[in-house]
């Protein structure tokens, strides 16, 4: 019904860039108060919140994982995933996707880190640190893989298609096109849908709290007497990029 909704006040082409529907501008606006409400502390709320936003992804992707490896065809996704492709290595367009993704991933140079780092004690162990989020940053990504690979071998299978056609999937088309389409297909599928995009919303709203801090922890380092007014920094904040984002509740589409 609600995907029904928005496919009707889908604009016509990527030109009529429409206004800002009711619909998608109330949701908007939850999102931005739940941020508010998450990080208007600081690192206090935000920290407690982590644990959630953290963990959960992991424990959805274990479970797709367990499941989808059960599903016909999904030997062939991971196959097709794990079996390296030589005559690739020398293509210069590789290294530099794979580039893009770690600083993407890693979220360097978006001052993110920059603004955590200025919660932290001055003889904090950055090194050890550095090395663990690292780890845990490349493991997730050949983790979420087996899971991703597995969902398109099952898809490929039941339409009578090479993984191949399927594979080549990245970004909102794989995580809102591809992957649901395969979850519709899957025994249970309401369920893993629901997990899948609960999964996606604690990932949207971690790195959210992220690039959040950043214009906060801005402004109470250049004007230090705003460092006892962070909540009505948040507040300005979170009203301020709530403006700014709402054409993106306008009818305009992609896909």
């Amino acid at each position: 019904m609600i995907f029904s909704r928005l496919l009707l006040n889908k604009s016509s082409s990527f030109d009529d860039f429409g206004v800002p529907g009711t619909y998608m501008s109330v949701l908007l606006l939850a999102s931005w108060l739940l941020i508010c409400v998450c990080i208007i502390r600081g690192v206090q709320s935000s920290g407690k919140v982590a644990y959630f936003t953290a963990i959960f992804p992991y424990i959805v992707l274990l479970v797709l994982i367990i499941f989808t490896a059960t599903l016909d065809g999904a030997r062939e996704g991971i196959i097709f995933y794990i079996v390296p492709r030589w005559e690739l290595i020398g293509s210069f367009k590789i290294w530099q996707a794979a580039a893009s993704q770690v600083f993407f991933s890693l979220s360097i140079s978006f001052g993110s880190l920059i603004a955590y780092s200025a919660a932290n004690d001055f003889h904090n162990k950055f090194f050890q640190q550095m090395c663990i989020v690292v780890s845990c940053d490349c493991f997730t990504g050949v983790f979420a893989g087996f899971a991703v690979f597995a969902t398109i071998g099952f898809l490929a299978k039941s339409l009578n298609e090479p993984v191949e056609v399927y594979a080549t999937a990245s970004g909102p088309g794989l995580a809102f096109i591809t992957y649901p389409a395969a979850l519709a297909k899957m025994p249970a599928s309401p369920f893993f849908s629901i997990i899948f995009f609960l999964m996606l919303l604690a990932l949207g709203l971690g790195s959210q709290f992220a690039s959040t801090d950043v214009p906060v922890t801005a402004l109470m380092e250049f004007f230090p007497s705003y460092a006892k007014r962070r909540s009505v920094l948040v507040v300005i904040t979170c009203s301020v990029f709530y403006l700014a984002s709402l054409p993106f509740a306008c009818p305009v589409s992609i896909f």
